[in-house]
């Protein structure tokens, strides 16, 4: 990783492996030290990490076609270990992982660039983002309103600063808890306290806000892609060994 001093700004590939980490140190409380907590608190920046990183491929893609499709194959490669990580079950099919939310993320940006420039813009992409929220919803897939949500603040406000620390802290601290408990029917404590565990994934905004556009110092592709499955495959065989 880069070193982090004075008006040090972050690269693609900085982000990437910060977002890695932050995952890996949430899965180690979610599968093995789930009376850890902290983990579960330094896991929280990782999902902010990966809607920014999710938008930004999104749009520097040469085909969104092939990107879409390729998170997808790999949400169906994951959904084995997810399951088995999670709930100890070969294939759980109502329970899906994040990475059917970020390749359907794709497909939303292409349906939101449709309305782009049109008289009601804003009116149309709050619906699009509706819509793709009540299928996930009812997919029962990871994070989402909250994902589609962030993806959205991060694709409209591509490189206005301001904009995004806004929008991405509204919908964390507002729009969050607001669904929770319209649409989950979950009760305002707990959906506010949900909302503020979430709130601890801000801290990555201070590395997304300082995000230099530049690629960085990468590993091969498939490093990227492959990370999710495998990391809990790895945990699930470390957690067999020890039980």
């Amino acid at each position: 990783m880069e070193s982090i001093g004075a008006n040090t700004t972050f690269s693609g590939a900085f982000l990437k492996h910060l977002a890695l980490v932050t995952m890996l140190i949430d899965h180690i409380g979610v599968v093995l030290l789930s009376e850890m907590q902290l983990l579960r608190m330094i896991g929280r920046l990782s999902f902010i990490l990966f809607t920014f990183l999710l938008a930004e491929g999104a749009i520097h893609t040469r085909s969104r076609l092939k990107y879409g499709l390729r998170l997808f194959a790999l949400a169906l490669i994951s959904q084995v270990p997810y399951s088995m990580a999670k709930y100890s079950e070969t294939f759980v099919f109502d329970d899906l992982n994040v990475f059917f939310l970020l390749a359907s993320s794709v497909a939303m940006i292409q349906v939101m660039d449709l309305v782009k420039g049109q008289r009601f813009e804003y009116i149309y992409k709050v619906l699009i983002v509706a819509a793709f929220s009540l299928v996930g919803y009812n997919l029962n897939i990871e994070y989402d309103f909250y994902g589609y949500a962030l993806v959205a603040c991060f694709y409209q406000w591509h490189g206005d600063k301001g904009s995004i620390l806004v929008a991405v802290t509204a919908v964390t601290i507002a729009l969050l808890p607001l669904f929770l408990i319209f649409v989950d029917g979950i009760k305002i404590p707990k959906a506010v306290f949900y909302s503020l565990h979430e709130a601890i994934g801000l801290i990555s905004l201070v590395f997304i806000l300082n995000y230099n556009g530049e690629k960085g110092r990468q590993i091969h592709k498939a490093f990227y892609y492959f990370f999710y499955p495998a990391h809990l495959i790895l945990l699930i065989i470390i957690k067999d060994a020890i039980m």
